[in-house]
């Protein structure tokens, strides 16, 4: 499915002109109206990560996540309003795992109880790569803006290809003091 391009836009019930409400052009899905001025959605930041999940203030036009944290949304739903005028909301969560495993090089099939996971102080472990004497990983919520990196085979630089408005490509000398 193709997540660029998506905005929210507000059609008069009776008919009538479109009125684009956001100029995100990234994905978003879900629009959840809980009044009349607050629309709350699940969707990408600039930066790609997430999804999150935002309100909107379609008055101002303006937008902001929500909820601080690294859970990621994939559905939100709002119930209707009840008598005193309260409101239940419901959001689907998907938390990825990645985590690092030992795994012994031998001359037969490893088994299931061979296989141990191999301790890090992080929740998200991914792209592991092999330095001479380190194990190095991403670890970001964000880590589809990191693409590609490599260690040196001496292990004492990094280079990764970072993505914001635009690609950089990224030096560390893990040997000069920061």
């Amino acid at each position: 499915m193709d997540t660029e391009g998506w905005d929210l836009w507000r059609v008069p019930a009776a008919g009538g002109q479109a009125e684009r409400l956001t100029e995100f052009n990234r994905y978003l899905g879900f629009p959840t109206p809980l009044d009349s001025r607050t629309v709350v959605y699940v969707g990408k930041d600039q930066d790609g990560s997430g999804p999150w999940l935002w309100t909107l203030d379609v008055e101002t036009r303006s937008a902001r996540r929500a909820i601080p944290g690294l859970e990621r949304y994939t559905s939100i739903a709002a119930s209707a309003p009840a008598a005193d005028g309260s409101r239940r909301l419901v959001a689907s969560v998907a938390n990825p795992v990645a985590q690092l495993w030992s795994v012994p090089i031998q001359d037969n099939a490893a088994e299931e109880s061979d296989i141990r996971p191999y301790p890090v102080p992080s929740v998200r472990v991914l792209a592991p790569r092999f330095g001479k004497e380190s194990v190095f990983y991403l670890s970001s919520s964000n880590a589809a803006t990191i693409r590609t990196f490599d260690v040196t085979p001496d292990g004492k630089q990094i280079v990764f290809d970072r993505l914001r408005d635009n690609s950089d490509l990224v030096l560390i000398d893990l040997a000069k003091p920061r």
